[in-house]
């Protein structure tokens, strides 16, 4: 995801070449397919909880913003991680269980 956001910015300003070239990072008809059903989805949630939280349904808007939050959030995770685990030289990590006072 960062790699493809990386390459529409850089082909904004410089010619890549065409296997390279990322035509706009806005979805096209799928991702508006895919964003109908999930407000289906979320519209059915909140027609079943109604009748215990009556006022959900004033958030019903913000509620497609928690997939892009949930996708951007693992993508900086995975980004930030990768380096710190895998390109570093350290030793291998060991858990030491704490003791719980149990007497075997």
């Amino acid at each position: 995801m960062l790699t493809i956001i990386v390459l529409w910015l850089v082909g904004l300003f410089v010619q890549l070449p065409p296997a390279w070239h990322v035509d706009a990072i806005l979805p096209r008809w799928h991702g508006v397919v895919l964003a109908l059903v999930c407000m289906l989805q979320f519209a059915t949630s909140l027609l079943i909880e109604r009748r215990y939280e009556g006022r959900m349904a004033r958030h019903f808007y913000w509620v497609i913003w928690y997939p892009i939050a949930f996708w951007m959030l693992g993508m900086f995770t995975a980004v930030v991680a990768f380096p710190r685990t895998l390109l570093r030289r350290r030793r291998r990590a060991v858990w030491i269980s704490p003791d719980r006072g149990a007497t075997a």
